[in-house]
């Protein structure tokens, strides 16, 4: 050890351990109201989609925002919002335009 530090107890490695913790805790809480803030806005000025998903019947919120791209896939079930899969470049280069019967 070089002079004049002192070694790292479990006890104060422990206490370094809450305060991070903690601190991550209230920024969490932080990114929420924010969070909430900026979907109440943007549903204020008709700038948010809420689908509800036709597998799970999970209300979801979709910003529509420049830039930002729109999934179609449902964070909740994994399965498509609107119940058929969205066509791919390769569907379409193979003649496929929606869902086959």
């Amino acid at each position: 050890m070089s002079k004049g530090r002192k070694a790292v107890t479990q006890e104060d490695f422990a206490t370094f351990v809450k305060e991070v913790a903690t601190a991550l805790t209230i920024m969490g809480t932080d990114i929420m109201k924010m969070q909430t803030i900026f979907y109440n806005y943007l549903d204020e000025v008709g700038k948010m989609e809420k689908p509800t998903c036709v597998s799970c019947k999970e209300e979801l919120m979709i910003p529509l925002v420049k830039g930002i791209e729109k999934s179609e896939i449902c964070p909740n079930c994994g399965n498509n919002i609107y119940g058929a899969e969205a066509v791919t470049f390769e569907d379409w280069d193979k003649g496929i335009v929606g869902e086959e019967e």
